[in-house]
């Protein structure tokens, strides 16, 4: 072995391109492995085929939005200590203790 590191996965789960573009190409640069989903069955299933160190995911999804995401992911005790990150233009007060009532451990404004 030569002595590295895993590399840290983050799996952006985002529908809009251009904002998962910007964000993986930051978390890239920093040295980070990134992932990225453009909805929430598509992240669900990235998770069970390699689990990621961190989620960052939007809440406005079609087909199933960032709430039904989280919720998934914190039935299943081998997926629920993954921290769970939500980036969300929705950050009025009421969204983001929604957010952390749901088991987020942070919420980020876009």
């Amino acid at each position: 072995m030569n002595g590295a590191k895993p590399q840290t996965t983050i799996l952006i789960i985002e529908d809009d391109v251009t904002v998962s573009e910007n964000i993986a190409l930051i978390l890239e640069m920093e040295g980070f492995g990134v992932r990225v989903a453009s909805d929430g069955p598509t992240g669900l299933a990235m998770i069970r085929r390699k689990r990621p160190h961190l989620i960052l995911c939007d809440i406005l999804m079609p087909e199933m939005d960032g709430y039904s995401v989280i919720e998934s992911i914190k039935k299943n005790p081998f997926y629920a200590k993954i921290p769970f990150l939500f980036i969300s233009a929705l950050n009025e007060r009421d969204h983001v203790r929604k957010g952390m009532s749901n088991g987020a451990d942070d919420y980020l404004s876009k």
